[in-house]
């Protein structure tokens, strides 16, 4: 018997922008970037950064601080882009043996995180940052895990 215990293919959530230091607007108010117009996906999205461990999401470009005493015009989370998707698999391989009327035993496998696809974490939205707009790190406990069992029922 071979079982799909279970499969999600979850799309990105959206990316929060958390903006910049204030300047000279307030001191330590966090403000929303300017959208100049710019595409906000990186041209090399889903690649690794250049002298930054990290990959590519956001466009720098695409973004920048605002002026003083002005509005922004960036919303909370960024219009039709998301974060990288996430895919898993948990899969059961099990084969029953049958002794008499009584005995019976069931012996399985399962693995959870079956395709061992790392869940990336999402982009940095600070702006300002070193890591502005890099995706660089992965969900914790997103690894494969395996285990064997012997079920015996009489």
């Amino acid at each position: 018997m071979l079982q799909l215990r279970r499969f999600n293919f979850a799309g990105g959530r959206g990316v929060p922008m958390t903006g910049i230091r204030a300047a000279g607007n307030a001191a330590g108010i966090v403000l929303r970037p300017d959208l100049p117009g710019a595409p906000f996906k990186s041209p090399n999205q889903g690649q690794p950064a250049d002298g930054v461990s990290g990959l590519q999401w956001l466009n720098d470009a695409a973004f920048a601080e605002p002026d003083r005493f002005t509005l922004r015009n960036a919303s909370r989370t960024l219009p039709g882009n998301r974060g990288p998707w996430r895919l898993h698999f948990d899969l059961m391989l099990a084969k029953n043996f049958y002794w008499g009327e009584r005995w019976r035993a069931q012996f399985r496998w399962e693995a959870y995180g079956f395709t061992n696809t790392p869940a990336f974490l999402l982009p940095n939205g600070s702006l300002g940052s070193g890591s502005f707009g890099l995706v660089t790190g992965v969900l914790a406990n997103s690894w494969r895990i395996m285990q064997l069992g012997l079920r015996i029922t009489f």
